[in-house]
């Protein structure tokens, strides 16, 4: 709810076909030196299956692209998992680029349990 509730945090759409929910996307705003300025991560990003492979993701990339440059951000990150082929190649296209540098993560929260294989 913190993240709903605080537009300095994060945008979240939800995905409409006509009234029917299609999906969503979250976009969670940071700061780095390395991006110049303010950038973003698009944290989540989900299409029911009936929606994907018929142009919906490009549609709301571009969409949350020209939303994040209206917000002033000055880069978009993400991650995809290397076993999903199909959205890697999609996000490729779309202008996204892997880095030679590989993000490394740690839970420093105390309040929260670890997700499996962590």
């Amino acid at each position: 709810m913190t993240l709903l509730r605080d537009a300095n945090l994060c945008r979240t759409w939800l995905i409409l076909d006509g009234n029917s929910p299609a999906g969503y996307i979250v976009l969670c705003f940071g700061y780095s030196l390395e991006w110049l300025g303010r950038d973003a991560f698009v944290d989540e990003f989900y299409l029911r299956e009936e929606y994907r492979g018929r142009g919906w993701g490009r549609k709301t990339m571009a969409f949350l692209e020209e939303a994040a440059r209206e917000a002033g951000i000055r880069a978009l990150h993400l991650e995809v998992v290397q076993q999903n082929a199909t959205a890697l190649e999609v996000y490729r296209i779309l202008g996204f680029a892997e880095h030679d540098s590989t993000l490394l993560s740690r839970w420093i929260a105390k309040d929260i349990t670890k997700p499996r294989g962590d």
